[in-house]
């Protein structure tokens, strides 16, 4: 007999997660997020089907959900549950990566803006405000970029920018942009270079183990990883300096293979030093790493 639970519905698909998500994460309450969940599952027959025929990923998903603290209320349009690949994903927008960082206190506030290229745009350093003019209300023509802006607890502001070229690289990295079919990038463009701008500028900000964890889920579904971002080949190239974290991150990857040496370096680091580097590495990188260290950490107390 098959130890598969089948499910009646859409409702018993989701009922099924209460302690997979009350085990994960204490801020959301489950009653409320269930009956969010069950709208959006129940929104068309495609979501539906997914979530049907693939309930494990409903439990990902919602275990995700309850990790990150953020809420499916879908009047705040912060998270997203998402058919994607045969499966049900969490999907963040741009506004609760932002919602992440505020609630973490890494920052007080975060804007991100889209450019046009009829737009005057001086950029003016990384730690002032750009001045831009525009009409808008007149045509600005093709879009060149994004812009964003937070403002640290301490009132220092971090500037990043990313153009229109850069963008459409990442774009051309997801499998939902790649498979032809409607996905945000096609539908909210604007919307997810916002999104694309503040992930990678999230990691020039005070850490926080929630925004990375977001990162991590937004990654795994959306079929690319932030190598592009912050891969140190790449900074070299584009003449910025390597820095020791990111020296640091390429040889923890370079120790997966050994098991004994990769858990002395790692748990010799501090914790301040742990999280600089884990924000060079990519998801995968990340959980293999995870993976790696707990079986060693297993294996040393039976020995001990």
């Amino acid at each position: 007999m098959s130890n598969i639970v089948q499910h009646k519905n859409v409702y018993d698909v989701v009922y099924a997660q209460q302690g997979f998500f009350e085990e994960s994460g204490k801020t959301l309450k489950w009653d409320t997020e269930k009956n969010f969940a069950t709208q959006l599952l129940s929104a068309n027959d495609f979501s539906t089907k997914i979530a049907m025929s693939n309930p494990t990923s409903v439990m990902s998903a919602m275990t995700n959900l309850s990790a990150i603290g953020l809420s499916l209320n879908p009047a705040t349009k912060y998270a997203y549950l998402v058919p994607r690949d045969g499966k049900i994903c969490l999907d963040i927008s741009y506004m609760g990566l932002i919602k992440i960082a505020t609630d973490s206190g890494a920052v007080r506030w975060v804007k991100a803006e889209p450019v046009y290229k009829n737009d005057n745009f001086e950029y003016k350093g990384v730690n002032t405000a750009p001045v831009i003019k525009c009409d808008p209300f007149g045509a600005r023509g093709e879009f060149a970029g994004v812009y964003c802006i937070a403002k640290l607890s301490d009132g220092d502001l971090l500037v990043g920018t990313m153009s229109a070229d850069d963008i459409y690289l990442i774009r051309g990295k997801s499998k939902a942009f790649a498979s032809g079919r409607n996905c945000p990038w096609k539908t909210d463009m604007i919307e997810m270079a916002k999104k694309t701008l503040i992930k990678r500028e999230s990691k020039t900000w005070p850490k926080s183990e929630r925004m990375m964890n977001a990162s991590d889920v937004l990654n795994e579904h959306e079929g690319y990883h932030d190598e592009y971002l912050v891969n140190p080949k790449y900074e070299a190239e584009s003449g910025k300096p390597v820095t020791e974290s990111q020296k640091t991150a390429a040889q923890l990857k370079s120790l997966l293979k050994e098991p004994s040496d990769l858990y002395d370096e790692y748990t010799a680091m501090t914790q301040d030093e742990q999280l600089d580097c884990w924000q060079y590495l990519d998801s995968k990188t990340r959980r293999q790493i995870k993976e790696v260290l707990a079986a060693e950490r297993a294996d040393r107390t039976i020995e001990g």
